[in-house]
C-alpha cells in the first residue's frame, strides 16, 4: 500500500490557550490540500469542557463539507465514547474515527475518564457505529512505547495489545509515543512486533520528538514495517493530558521532503508548505 501521511492540525490545536475561530480551522484545513495532504486529522468530537478547542468541530466539519469535502480525502476526527462517535459518524465530511486506547489505565483515565477495562465495551459500541455509518475504526495505541507511570509495558505487550484491538475491530491501528519517551530501538522493536500481530491493516506511528532527534525514530518506524506517519505543521502540539511536559509533533516542513526524498512520497509543493508553515506558526503564536 502508498505511504500514508497524515497532517494533524487537531493534535497542534488541541492544547492551545486561545480559541481559533472555525473560520480559521476551515481556511487552514485548505491550505492542508494545498500543501499535499489527503489523510487529515482535523478535530475531535469529545467534551467541550475537556477540550474547549475543538468544541467547533461540527462547525468546521460543515464549513469543509461547504467547501467540496474533497471526496477524495481521509478526515480523521477523534471520538472518546459512543456520543462523540454519534456526532461523528453524522458528519458527512468524516471518514475515519480515531478513538484512543491506552494500554494503562492511568493514562486511559486521564485521557477518556474510563480504565482499560471499561473501554472494550466502548470500543465495541464505537465499532457498531463505524460500522453503520460506512467509517472507518482508527484505535491510537496511547503509551505504545513506554509509560512514565511505571505501569507493565514491553514491545511484546503492545504487540499483544495491538492484535486485541484488532478482534475488537480496530481497522487502522496507530502507535502512539504519547510522551515523546521513545527511542529508536523501542520504536523499531515495538513497530516490528506490532507489524507481525496486525499483518493484514495499516500500522501507523504518531510520534512526539524534538527538533534534533526525530530522524532516527522515524527511520526505526519504517524500518519496523509501519505504513505512515502522522505529523504537524511547524512541529506544533503534543497531547495536554498526560501530566508531563508536552513534546512536539513532527514537524511538516522537515519530515515530508525527507520522505520525498527516500521515494515514500510525492514531492511537497516548497512554496505551499511555507504558507502551510507559516500560518501554523501564526495561530500558535496567538496570545
Amino acid at each position: 500500500m502508498p505511504f500514508r501521511v497524515t497532517e494533524c492540525p487537531r493534535d497542534a490545536w488541541q492544547g492551545l490557550s486561545s480559541p481559533i475561530p472555525a473560520e480559521v480551522k476551515a481556511d487552514y484545513m485548505q491550505l492542508v490540500l494545498e500543501a499535499g495532504f489527503r489523510r487529515v486529522d482535523f478535530g475531535s468530537y469529545v467534551s467541550p469542557r475537556m477540550v474547549p478547542q475543538m468544541a467547533d468541530t461540527s462547525e468546521v466539519a460543515a464549513l469543509l463539507h461547504a467547501a467540496g469535502g474533497r471526496p477524495d480525502c481521509e478526515w480523521i476526527a477523534i471520538v472518546a465514547n459512543a456520543r462523540g462517535a454519534q456526532d461523528a459518524a453524522r458528519c458527512p465530511v468524516t471518514t475515519h474515527l480515531g478513538f484512543p486506547f491506552s494500554m494503562g489505565d492511568t493514562f486511559q483515565q486521564r485521557n477518556t475518564g474510563l480504565s482499560v477495562e471499561q473501554s472494550w465495551p466502548i470500543l465495541d459500541e464505537i465499532r457498531a457505529i463505524a460500522a453503520d455509518a460506512d467509517k472507518t475504526l482508527l484505535v491510537y495505541l496511547s503509551m505504545g512505547f513506554g509509560n512514565p507511570d511505571n505501569e507493565p509495558w514491553s514491545p511484546g505487550a503492545a504487540a499483544a495489545f495491538a492484535a486485541s484491538l484488532f478482534a475488537g475491530g480496530a481497522q487502522e491501528i496507530s502507535l502512539s509515543d504519547t510522551v515523546g519517551l521513545a527511542t529508536p530501538e523501542t520504536v523499531l522493536e515495538t513497530a516490528t512486533a506490532c507489524r507481525a500481530a496486525v499483518p493484514d491493516i495499516p500500522l501507523m506511528a504518531h510520534l512526539h520528538s524534538t527538533a534534533g532527534d526525530w530522524r532516527p525514530k522515524v527511520e526505526a518506524a519504517i524500518v519496523g514495517g509501519v505504513d505512515g506517519l502522522d505529523m504537524a505543521a511547524g512541529g506544533v502540539g503534543g497531547c495536554p493530558f498526560t501530566g508531563a511536559e508536552r513534546v512536539s509533533n513532527l514537524d511538516t516542513a522537515v519530515l515530508l521532503p525527507w520522505l520525498a526524498d527516500r521515494g515514500l512520497v510525492d514531492d511537497p509543493d516548497p512554496s505551499a508548505l511555507e504558507a502551510l508553515t507559516a500560518e501554523a506558526g501564526r495561530i500558535a503564536a496567538q496570545p
